[in-house]
């Protein structure tokens, strides 16, 4: 039987990400992500913010107390596949993590649920705001 460990979720805000990739760089993405994400977003802020949001809402699901020392964003790793996106996380590899991330042009928001079993996913659905994000 599955038992659920954590439950995260996460809202990142575009603009945010935009300001903070373009005041600090490469400074900023090598500290929270991965080579291999940095090279399938190609600088693009809405899917940094989505994969920003898929992490912080990894870390709340995983427990964020049960981290000792810096944060390891960048063991927290998301993938393209096919139309939705895998994650990976280093540290909890005997755990099932899966994960849901869907942007408006203003926000992303990601959901992730940690349980004792099974491969990591997730799902990504786009959606176009209509000004009520």
């Amino acid at each position: 039987m599955t038992r659920i460990v954590g439950i995260g979720i996460d809202v990142a805000d575009i603009a945010r990400i935009t300001r903070l990739s373009d005041d600090r760089g490469a400074h900023f993405t090598a500290k929270w992500f991965a080579p291999s994400e940095i090279a399938e977003c190609g600088g693009d802020a809405r899917r940094l913010a989505e994969r920003f949001a898929v992490k912080e809402a990894v870390w709340k699901a995983l427990g964020p107390s049960s981290w000792s020392g810096p944060l390891p964003w960048r063991t927290i790793v998301t993938e393209r596949a096919g139309t939705g996106m895998r994650v990976h996380v280093a540290s909890a590899r005997h755990l099932h993590i899966s994960a849901s991330v869907s942007s408006t042009d203003r926000v992303a928001i990601a959901t992730a649920v940690a349980s004792d079993a099974g491969q990591s996913s997730i799902s990504s659905t786009d959606s176009t705001s209509t000004g009520a994000a």
